[in-house]
């Protein structure tokens, strides 16, 4: 298949009717099965190769033979005659670079379709997960041509891919500009994947990654509030995402990796001073002293946002409004209809659904801004009476 690469990487990836018999019938038949050919224009000139001075003349087709198949011949000035030339010399048998980029994605378990961001040069296969990371792939050509730092610098999809997976015809390029910290630049001819083992691609590709080392950005995670927002790093991408209980409930589980806390555990954590006066599993949750505590704070809240609202303080008004919400929950979830007290089953069980449901809401928002994190956060982050982040090893930072 070495013959198929080298083309494939020329300009005129392409290949006459009278060389495919020279790729040999087994590398040949793997072409015509899998339809990486694809008939051309036919030739209108060809090199002559019936006398010493070879020379470039003009075809001329017979169509009027008297067996009917057409014949084709060109002038030799050096031999004063007209010289055959046989039919498979005229065929133009291309290279079909978009079914090549199927095969590939679909060796790499790659949904989606094949996107051309440089006409016959780059595509952007798709997203694929590799070891622990997302990773966008592309397939380019001509990566070792004069012009390929300019081919780089101009498709800004490729050039600002946080960690690609670039997949050249042939050899890798010399250009120092296509190799860095975050890039991983795999040849296709290195090794025979196409011939009835697709499955190779993807292990010769886990394999290169392992060897592959991580830049400190890259692996450096950071899940820290930032006024009204949260900053989140991810695989050398920075997301911001509103403030919110979702997000303190997430902060407190990735600080702590492995730690398995109750909901109840996360409320108390978030809330502050804002526990709940328990009284043993079957008993009430708030005693009548911590009842009338909240009320009274509830009403010196409201008083203290009006205030705010007249001087035209909108951040403090925010923080006031947050303390109420949160002073409501906790005599909501301490009482129930016609106020009712509830018991601490009653209260378990209600925040358990609170905080899971504040989780998958804070995480759908992260896949939103970043589909790699929403990922690794909704397969990692257990949900349920007892929460905890068990990931990868790799620490957090606030």
């Amino acid at each position: 298949m070495i013959p198929f690469w080298i083309r494939a990487d020329l300009e005129e990836a392409a290949f006459r009717g009278d060389e495919l018999p020279r790729l040999g019938s087994a590398a040949l038949a793997v072409l015509q099965n899998e339809n990486l050919l694809t008939r051309g224009t036919d030739l209108q000139m060809v090199e002559c190769d019936a006398c010493g001075s070879p020379h470039i003349e003009e075809v001329d087709i017979i169509t009027d033979s008297p067996d009917g198949i057409p014949r084709a011949y060109i002038p030799c000035e050096e031999t004063g005659r007209r010289v055959s030339v046989a039919l498979d010399r005229l065929q133009v048998w291309t290279i079909d670079f978009e079914r090549l980029g199927r095969l590939v994605s679909m060796a790499l378990g790659i949904k989606g379709r094949a996107i051309q961001l440089a006409e016959d040069r780059v595509w952007i296969l798709g997203t694929g997960k590799f070891l622990d990371r997302t990773r966008d792939v592309f397939l380019v050509r001509g990566i070792g041509w004069p012009d390929s730092g300019s081919l780089l610098q101009n498709n800004s999809r490729l050039a600002t891919s946080p960690c690609p997976l670039i997949l050249c015809m042939n050899r890798v390029p010399e250009n120092p500009a296509w190799f860095s910290a975050e890039r991983v630049v795999l040849s296709l001819s290195e090794f025979d994947w196409l011939e009835g083992d697709q499955p190779r691609l993807l292990n010769r590709v886990n394999d290169i990654l392992r060897e592959h080392p991580r830049p400190l950005d890259q692996v450096q995670r950071v899940f820290r509030k930032e006024g009204a927002f949260w900053s989140v790093t991810f695989e050398g991408k920075t997301v911001r995402i509103k403030d919110g209980k979702g997000a303190q409930y997430l902060s407190y589980l990735l600080n702590e990796a492995e730690r398995e806390f109750s909901a109840s555990d996360l409320v108390r954590a978030v809330s502050g001073k804002l526990e709940a006066t328990v009284r043993g599993s079957a008993g009430e949750v708030l005693d009548d002293r911590a009842m009338a505590d909240y009320r009274s704070r509830a009403e010196s809240l409201q008083t203290e946002i009006e205030q705010a609202r007249q001087f035209n303080d909108t951040g403090r008004v925010q923080l006031l409004q947050d303390e109420i919400e949160a002073l409501a929950e906790q005599i909501t979830s301490a009482t129930g209809l016609g106020g009712r007290r509830r018991s601490v089953g009653d209260s378990l069980d209600r925040a358990r659904k609170a905080v899971s449901m504040a989780i998958v809401r804070t995480i759908a928002q992260i896949l939103k801004a970043d589909p790699a994190l929403g990922d690794h956060l909704d397969k990692h982050v257990t949900r349920g009476a007892f929460l905890s982040y068990r990931g990868d090893g790799i620490p957090w930072n606030s």
